[in-house]
């Protein structure tokens, strides 16, 4: 099973963030790395557009795919997946009936066998499925915000019938992915824009395996940034840096 890691090199909220460092390595690095540790993993590739990035991704063990189409600040996070799959294609054929890991590099809270737990619940479903992490809001209350400073609550529950995307980490279809997304892409509407005037119901199935509520946080502000390095350390580096991910792969290699 190959990785797939969109990575720009454009930012508008944390400039740089990819190549930034995070608890000591590029933002990007964290993602590469948990991936190559995988025991299902057997080739991890960064989608990119920015020379620093591909150097980032050599230096620890991924491939480069580098972006030829025409790129919108405004693409939605599906548009350098489904550029990079058809890349794919043309260099492995025999890709369109199998499974693929999608991560997010802004998504680094994982734990050591966290691709791994998604993969094995994946590999229990339908090929045409997407399996995804996902945070249970076991008690919830939204509020939208109105004029003037004012809100209003659209929804209240203690049943958890709600989740959170959470840790963006997903195994999904080559085949569904570019069948679902080709009429948004080629349409247009492939946009944060678009993505903000409302969710679409996607046609297959989709299952969810459970990850704490503190892994859904993003590096994606500079507030969120500090957050998610304290959450990082405290919860799942305690010190140890990437060595806690490369234990877990000679485990696997032991096992």
């Amino acid at each position: 099973m190959i990785a797939l890691i969109p990575a720009k090199g454009y930012s508008r909220r944390v400039p740089g963030k990819n190549k930034r460092e995070f608890c000591g390595l590029p933002l990007v690095a964290w993602s590469i790395i948990q991936a190559k540790c995988s025991r299902y993993v057997e080739k991890v590739f960064v989608s990119t557009d920015d020379d620093e990035i591909a150097d980032i991704t050599v230096e620890y063990g991924g491939n480069v795919l580098w972006r030829h189409y025409k790129q919108d600040p405004d693409d939605a996070g599906n548009v350098p997946t489904y550029y990079a799959l058809l890349d794919l294609l043309e260099m492995y054929g025999d890709l369109l009936s199998k499974r693929f890991v999608n991560l997010f590099s802004t998504s680094p809270l994982r734990f050591p066998d966290g691709i791994d737990n998604v993969v094995e619940a994946a590999l229990t479903h339908p090929v045409d499925s997407v399996t995804q992490t996902l945070c249970i809001m076991h008690e919830i209350l939204l509020y939208v915000r109105m004029e003037d400073d004012q809100i209003a609550p659209v929804l209240g529950e203690k049943l958890g019938h709600y989740c959170l995307f959470g840790q963006a980490t997903q195994v999904n279809s080559v085949q569904r992915y570019l069948t679902t997304e080709r009429p948004m892409i080629e349409g247009g509407i492939a946009t944060d824009t678009s993505y903000n005037q409302g969710m679409r119901v996607l046609p297959s199935p989709q299952y969810y395996i459970s990850v704490p509520l503190w892994q859904s946080y993003e590096c994606d502000t500079p507030e969120d940034w500090e957050i998610c390095e304290t959450l990082m350390e405290a919860f799942i580096l305690k010190g140890r840096g990437p060595e806690v991910y490369y234990e877990y792969a000679r485990r696997q290699v032991v096992e």
